[in-house]
């Protein structure tokens, strides 16, 4: 169990299996997120930087990969599993070393406020465990706000998914 030391207000149990599932949600959208931004990167250089739509929706994607990526780390490092493991080293200095002060520059919305007010709150007790859900739903959000974007792209830009569907043929020309 994962604090056996605090009696809160969600069953320790509960608790873990919110954890497991959060945690396996934001490696999921990591993953796709990574995934697609990459796939922008390639469609728009396929397109050229004459426009500068293009050259703006490069600089996203790349500022969305440095996030889900920065996100990710710290999720790992700031799991209420991690801190409480026997580590040679602390996952809070690694994490802000490591994940935070990086992800500070690729971040570009709200949520980074939320996070900070609810980590200077230290809320500790019983209210501990819905800080910690609240935490957890915050970030899959901010990994959802990163994510989104090369699924928006295809949706609403014909010249994006031409140009996408040109890239696939011909890789999978290419392989086969």
């Amino acid at each position: 169990m994962l604090q056996d030391n605090l009696s809160g207000l969600v069953d320790p149990d509960v608790l873990d299996i919110f954890l497991a599932i959060s945690l396996v949600l934001e490696s999921l959208l990591s993953i796709v997120g990574v995934a697609g931004n990459i796939i922008s990167i390639v469609v728009f250089s396929q397109q050229g930087y004459r426009e500068t739509t293009n050259i703006s929706l490069t600089a996203l994607a790349l500022s969305d990969i440095g996030a889900i990526l920065t996100l990710q780390l710290r999720s790992l490092m700031l799991n209420p599993w991690t801190l409480n493991s026997k580590l040679i080293f602390n996952p809070v200095d690694f994490s802000v070393m490591f994940s935070t002060y990086p992800h500070n520059y690729f971040i570009r919305s709200v949520f980074l406020a939320v996070v900070a007010v609810i980590r200077k709150l230290s809320v500790r007790g019983m209210y501990f465990d819905i800080t910690v859900c609240c935490y957890c739903a915050i970030v899959l959000l901010e990994n959802i706000n990163s994510a989104v974007n090369p699924l928006v792209y295809y949706k609403m830009s014909k010249k994006y998914r031409d140009t996408c569907r040109k890239i696939f043929l011909k890789y999978l020309s290419n392989s086969l």
